[in-house]
Order: C-alpha cells, then sequence, then structure tokens
C-alpha cells in the first residue's frame, strides 16, 4: 500500500496496480476527516489499452520518495502513470504518458472506473455520513461534479480532463462514474492525458480548483512539488537509510499536518490516515516531541506555523490527553508528558532558529497556561502527578520517572529564559524535582539500585517500561548519563529476557507493553537515539514495518506491522533519530 497526497488532500491507500481506495480531507468545521471510500470498489481505478491490448502497470516506485508512479514498457512503447498531489493545492492530478518506440502509431484508449460507495466522517473511529450524495453535469465544464450534502453543501471534487472524455455517471446511495478518453501516439513521440481533480466546500470551488490545476499544468505542477522535496532530501550515500529516513519524514510532513478544506488552517493530527486506529486528532506529545523536532530540522517554517497552532486553538486544553483538531477535548485525562511538550518544542525552535519566539503572545500566555498547571500537581516530596501514562493509558502509581524528568528538563528551560524574571525559583524547582527522582524513584530491587517506573506517595513503586515514555530516555533530560550504575541496571532490567515485554531473544527484539504486546518502533528509536545501538539502527533499517513506514508495533520475528499502521507522529520521531545518526557520521547535509 502506497500513500501521498499534500497540505489539503491524502491519498492514503494506493494498490501497487494503481487503484485509489480513498482520499480524504480534513475539516475545521466537521472537527475531523471527511473520506471518500468507494466502497466494495476503488474510489478509482485506471485500465489501459495499447492497440486494444491490457496494458498492466507491473514497475512501481515512489519519485522523491513520495510521488507515486507507476509503469510498463516493452519493446514497442513505454508507458508511465503518476499520482501527483501537487503541493498546497486543494486537489490532486492522475497523469497517463505513453512513449512510442514502434515504427507506427499506436491506438491507445483509457477508462478511468471510480465510485463513492461511502462517505465516512473520522475521527479515531469512522461513522458513516447521513446524507445525499450527488452526480451531476456542472456548467462550468465539461465534466461532472459530485458532491455531498446534509441541507447544506458538505463536500465536492470534480474532474478536468486535458484532452476530449466522455463521462457517465450514476447517482442514489452510491456514486458510480466512467471516463473514456482515447488517442494516436505516433511513431518516435509521446503524448500525455491528465486528469485534473478539485475539492472544494460545493460545485464551484471544486470545478474552478480543477480548472486552476489545468491552467498551472502537470509539469509547472510536478516540477514545484518535486522542488521542495528536493529541499528535504539530502543524499547521504548509505541508500537503506536515506529510503528509511526520507519516506518516513515526508510522509510525517503530509500526514502529521494538513490543511482544513474549509478554513485553511494547518492543525496536527496524530495521523491523516484511517490506517492509524486513532487518526485525525491531536496529540500535544506525539506533535510535538515526535513529529516536530525532525520538521524543524528541514522546514522551520513549517515548524513555526505548528507552534502557533498549539499556542493558539490548542492552548486551552494544553495537557489533556487528546483534543478534536479545534482544540476541544475530545479524550479527558491529564498527561504529564503532553503538558511539558509545548515547553521542549518552543526551546528546540528558539536555539535552532535564533528567533525571539519568546516575545510572541500566544506563545507567552501558552507558557504561563503551562506553568500554572504545572504547579497545580506538585506534590510535597517535590515530585509532580500525572493521571494517565504517556500510552495514555491509566497509571498504577501517579509519580513517574520519566514525566519528572520532563519536568526537570522544563525548569531548567525556564532557568535559562530567565522566564519573568525569576531564574532563582526555576533553578530552586529544577534542583528539587531533581533530588526528589534520586530519593524517591531510585529503588533497591533484587540487590542493585534502579529507577522504577513510578511510585505513590505512601512508598509503592513498579518495576515497568513503557516505549512513549521509556526510562531509556532519562540521560537525554540530565537525569542520568549512560555509563551510571543505576542507569545501566535499569536498562538491563527492562531488556533481561525475564522481563515480559523485552521480547530478548527474537530477531527484532525490543521493548513492548501491555497497550501493544510487541516490540515499537518507538523503543527500537529510543535506543539508537540515546547510545547509537547498531544493532537497533539494523533492525530499524532491515524491518518492512508497514511498507516501510514507522507503526506503532511489530512482529517480533518478522518485523511486519502488528499494530498502529500509518503512524504520522511515529515517523517523525524515526526520522529524526535517524537525522541524529547522519549527523553523527557527518553526512547530514544543510542546505
Amino acid at each position: 500500500m502506497i500513500s501521498t497526497g499534500n497540505e489539503y488532500i491524502a491519498i492514503p491507500e494506493i494498490r501497487p496496480n494503481s487503484d485509489v481506495l480513498s482520499i480524504n480531507v480534513l475539516s475545521m468545521g466537521q472537527r475531523g476527516m471527511i473520506e471518500f471510500r468507494g466502497g466494495n470498489k476503488p474510489f478509482l481505478s485506471l485500465g489501459l489499452l495499447i492497440d486494444g491490448n491490457k496494458v498492466i502497470l507491473s514497475e512501481r516506485n515512489q519519485d522523491r520518495y513520495w510521488i507515486p508512479v507507476f509503469g510498463s514498457e516493452n519493446e514497442t512503447h513505454e508507458v508511465r502513470s503518476i499520482i501527483l498531489a501537487p503541493r498546497d493545492q486543494k486537489g490532486f492530478v492522475q497523469r497517463v504518458s505513453v512513449r512510442n518506440n514502434g515504427e507506427k502509431a499506436l491506438s491507445v484508449a483509457l477508462q478511468l472506473d471510480g465510485s463513492i460507495g461511502e462517505i465516512l466522517h473520522t475521527v479515531n473511529e469512522s461513522k458513516r455520513f447521513e446524507g445525499s450524495l450527488h452526480a451531476y453535469r456542472t456548467a462550468w465544464s465539461e465534466c461532472p461534479c459530485f458532491d455531498i450534502r446534509s441541507g447544506f453543501p458538505v463536500l465536492a471534487i470534480a474532474p478536468i480532463c486535458s484532452g476530449p472524455s466522455t463521462w457517465t455517471y450514476t447517482e442514489g446511495k452510491a456514486i458510480t462514474f466512467s471516463m473514456h478518453a482515447s488517442f494516436a501516439v505516433e511513431a518516435g513521440a509521446e503524448q500525455s492525458f491528465s486528469i485534473y481533480w478539485g475539492v472544494g466546500y460545493e460545485e464551484v470551488s471544486a470545478v474552478t480548483m480543477a480548472r486552476e490545476l489545468s491552467r498551472q499544468g502537470f509539469d509547472a505542477l510536478l516540477s514545484g512539488t518535486r522542488s521542495y522535496l528536493d529541499s528535504i532530501i539530502r543524499t547521504s550515500g548509505d541508500d537503506r537509510l536515506d529510503k528509511c529516513l526520507f519516506r518516513n519524514l515526508i510522509f510525517s510532513i503530509y500526514y502529521a499536518t494538513g490543511k482544513t478544506i474549509d478554513t485553511e488552517e494547518l492543525v496536527l493530527v496524530t495521523s491523516r490516515s484511517p490506517r492509524y486506529y486513532v487518526s485525525a486528532a491531536y496529540w500535544d506529545r506525539d506533535a510535538l516531541l515526535w513529529s516536530f523536532p525532525a520538521i524543524l530540522e528541514v522546514d522551520e517554517q513549517l515548524a513555526r506555523e505548528m507552534l502557533f497552532y498549539v499556542s493558539t486553538r490548542q492552548k486551552k486544553n494544553v495537557g489533556i490527553h487528546s483534543r478534536y483538531i479545534d482544540g476541544t477535548i475530545l479524550e479527558p485525562g491529564f498527561e504529564l508528558d503532553e503538558l511539558c511538550a509545548p515547553i521542549l518544542a518552543i526551546e528546540a525552535y528558539r536555539i535552532k532558529t535564533g528567533e525571539p519566539i519568546l516575545d510572541d503572545g500566544d506563545i507567552i500566555s501558552l507558557i504561563e497556561r503551562i506553568i500554572q498547571k504545572l504547579l497545580a500537581v506538585e506534590t510535597e516530596i517535590g515530585l509532580y502527578e500525572t493521571f494517565l501514562q504517556p500510552t495514555d493509558d491509566m497509571h498504577v502509581y501517579p509519580l513517574l520517572t520519566y514525566d519528572n524528568a520532563l519536568v526537570y528538563s522544563v525548569f531548567s528551560i525556564l532557568t535559562t529564559w530567565d522566564w519573568k524574571g525569576k531564574k532563582a525559583l526555576w533553578q530552586q524547582k529544577r534542583e528539587h524535582v531533581k533530588q526528589a527522582i534520586e530519593t524517591y524513584q531510585v529503588k533497591d530491587h533484587e540487590g542493585k539500585k534502579q529507577y522504577v517506573w513510578s511510585v505513590d506517595l505512601q512508598g509503592n513503586y513498579d518495576i515497568y517500561d513503557e516505549p512513549p515514555g521509556s526510562l531509556l530516555l532519562l540521560p537525554l533530560f540530565g537525569i542520568a548519563s549512560p555509563a551510571d550504575e543505576t542507569y545501566m541496571h535499569t536498562v538491563s532490567k527492562i531488556t533481561d529476557p525475564a522481563y515480559k515485554y523485552s521480547f530478548a531473544g527474537t530477531k527484532y527484539s525490543a521493548i513492548g507493553c501491555p497497550h501493544a504486546p510487541h516490540p515499537w518502533i518507538l523503543s527500537l528509536a529510543n535506543s539508537v537515539r540515546v547510545s547509537h545501538d547498531e544493532d537497533a539502527l539494523e533492525k530499524l533499517l532491515s524491518a518492512p514495518m508497514d511498507h516501510g513506514i514507522a507503526c506503532e508495533s511489530i512482529d517480533e520475528h518478522t518485523g511486519y506491522s502488528k499494530t498502529g499502521e500509518a503512524f504520522a507522529t511515529c515517523a517523525g520521531y524515526l526520522s529524526y533519530v535517524l537525522i541524529g545518526e547522519l549527523k553523527k557520521r557527518d553526512t547530514w547535509k544543510t542546505h
């Protein structure tokens, strides 16, 4: 399965034969995704005959790791079919090119069969749209328009072709349609046919968007998209690492961020693919600790827009489990790691760009809200409480070691900023929480000191770990060094074969947890990030995952996805860790 898309349109399910199963858009008004799906048939299926013989597009690749290209070649002709979602456009293009390598003219017949069998609204779960579907000839073009309505228009899609075409369609509980076109290709020549699809709120916006794409022309749209992708891709010489890095990085850019079709606002989500089980919603942690750092490395402007969204739409409920894209609460429950995440992202942006982001009024307001909420969960022993763990599951004990390491980082950052002229206060709180971690969250267990997962005020604790907030990461926050005995004992315990979720001894061993009881991609990435573990890196580069894209967990024996396919924010984290490896090798190039 191949994915592509742009800021406005996600095309998350493309089969190896080029069939498109669905497309979707983000809608602020609907607080989630609206999907066009084919139902029992593909949403779009393109067929091609040359001199009456069916052409099988058996070759496939992704130009710049992102643009799907399908092909076929023999002694008389070469065929290329491309699906292009042009940068920052409300639409996409299907293009077929035929080159005649023979000595006589070729007769080419194209047939596009389409079906809108389902309209779904998706936020974590998908619900069928209750309304009416319409297919009709529009006065704005020679091609049809298809739309959905619920009293008022909801969404429309319309094609415009680059050459003569014939369309037929039916409507009812589902829409089916077909397009026929034919042309001749002279000997030694090449000819192309493009279908420009525009998407909009209703008929006029969809049709004129398609017309705008056709006026710009495929070549210009392709050039603009390639130019942006080329600004991101930096060849290192390690083909496997480059492929894993840039496929995941570009996937994260376009599937962990997107613009709403109705208000044209940039929003952040876990994934724009319905294949991910909690798609089309916002998490502070996922957006800012996982996808943001990698995006900051290659697109500072996009990173700034991400922080604008976080400090405006998402500010009110910062630290709450998950939210709709408009900032209102989706799943309640306070998470300390999510509350800390924006501070770490703001500091990373400040260091990387040198911009005076701390002078921005929205950023100031966000920081103040975070501090207020943080101080409200401080306990009398200097540790800070959470309600949910980094997996979003309920805690056993409320004082998590990893979460408090994040708190230590937050106070360190506030000290660096001399926030509100209270440097001494933040420095005092920083040292207090570090002392509390060493006093209450380091235990003698089986004759050795180690960091435990969580504690309570009565002295209870548990030995545990989970990849989204792993104890492996403690050295990154200044709590321990990789050579520290207590830290080494901690790592030894949670990677020991006796630990239920270590998966030690399997081909793709890494830490898992009850939330997904298989090795996590995040765990392998954590090992590479902290200790440059070559074995973990090899697992990441060799695991098939989800067609090369990061997923939540993989099979411990085969490396194929077990849970959480099309996990866009995890793809961002994986790519960030791989960028770190290239920096270590001094092969990460700046543009």
